[in-house]
């Protein structure tokens, strides 16, 4: 078996090969269990705002969480480590309710996660099922999963194309599927680098309204963390029961 390296800014280090999913804000008696699954090659730490943001617009709706962020083997989140991250969540979470938001790569991944610990939601966020097969990677089925799906899309994502992955909800007949987007969001809008997004991440018609608002990076790093993470504490509050609003496409 392999033992514990250490401990760095209070988290729990272990070899590589294994991924860790150090808790940020321990709860006593949770309500829901979060567990964000980072995009490939993005570091854990820089999913800490938003989801210390996630967490108190949950306490805010009197919604007793706990936010655990997830480290795969060199932070790529591939379909080999489904078995291995999906043991280490059930080992580690503190309740049944667990919701799990995959950014990116682990958009994808995540379904088989979900599948696998029996999740109460997904939120896949810049990913899709890809069900319609608009990407040249696997088509999966909606139906594959039974837990409610939230689905935040960016809308001008230069990597995951917002008007290709539109198709996977063309003519969507779930009750329990809830696509949504982020206007003038890139893939990597609410991914904070040292909490403040990069100018090459901003449109142009972001930076033009900055100007004229004499608005920071860091002012609009934040309105993207706070509009993701409220589409995703509605959608916690539904899976949960105590709210029934869930944030639609518009």
């Amino acid at each position: 078996m392999l033992t514990c390296l250490g401990f760095t800014n209070g988290f729990m280090i272990k070899p590589s090969v294994v991924p860790i999913v150090p808790i940020l804000d321990k709860q006593n008696d949770p309500t829901v269990s979060i567990v964000v699954l980072p995009g490939t090659l993005v570091r854990p730490k820089h999913y800490e705002p938003i989801a210390r943001k996630i967490e108190s617009m949950c306490k805010s709706k009197k919604i007793d969480v706990d936010v655990s962020l997830a480290k795969f083997t060199l932070n790529v989140g591939h379909r080999f480590q489904v078995e291995s991250m999906s043991e280490e969540i059930l080992k580690t979470v503190k309740t049944d309710n667990i919701v799990l938001v995959g950014h990116s790569a682990s958009a994808f991944v995540g379904i088989d996660i979900a599948s696998k610990i029996g999740a109460k939601g997904l939120v896949q966020w810049c990913g899709t099922f890809n069900s319609r097969g608009s990407f040249p990677w696997d088509i999966r089925d909606r139906s594959i999963l039974y837990s409610p799906v939230l689905c935040i899309l960016a809308e001008q994502d230069g990597m995951f194309s917002f008007t290709s992955a539109l198709k996977d909800f063309d003519g969507l007949n779930s009750t329990s599927t809830f696509p949504t987007y982020i206007k003038d969001a890139k893939h990597m809008s609410g991914v904070s680098y040292l909490g403040i997004t990069p100018k090459k991440h901003l449109t142009k018609r972001v930076k033009n309204y900055m100007e004229s608002k004499s608005l920071t990076e860091k002012d609009v790093e934040e309105s993207y963390t706070r509009s993701i993470s409220l589409r995703i504490s509605d959608f916690i509050g539904h899976v949960e029961g105590s709210d029934e609003r869930v944030s639609e496409c518009h």
